[in-house]
């Protein structure tokens, strides 16, 4: 309709009013928080790991179009992100203030 009405690059003006009424209802509606902050230090290691785990499997699958879903470069590089995201999992659990979460709310296993 929007197209039709007027032109085509009005298209990208339609996430204008949408992105400022959420910006709008998020400062009305979203009640601050503390959170932990910085003085409780940053888990960089488990963000890094996460980050890269992730972008490397979303590389290993745009790439499947290239290489097949059976070549050993994909199935390398799948297993190589399947492999980052256990060890993150495994370096959260061990850490005294992981990603996600209030500190009361974390179980620290050593």
């Amino acid at each position: 309709m929007l197209t039709h009405a007027l032109n085509w690059h009005w298209i990208f003006f339609i996430n204008l009013p949408i992105g400022l009424l959420a910006i709008g209802l998020g400062l009305v509606l979203v009640e601050e928080n503390e959170g932990a902050g910085l003085r409780q230090g940053v888990d960089i290691l488990g963000s890094v790991l996460i980050t890269a785990a992730m972008m490397l499997g979303v590389y290993t699958i745009v790439k499947t179009g290239d290489y097949g879903w059976g070549s050993a470069r994909t199935l390398g590089l799948g297993a190589l992100a399947l492999a980052m995201i256990a060890a993150f999992g495994v370096y959260e659990s061990r850490i005294e203030n992981p990603i996600g979460g209030p500190p009361e709310a974390r179980m620290v296993r050593r």
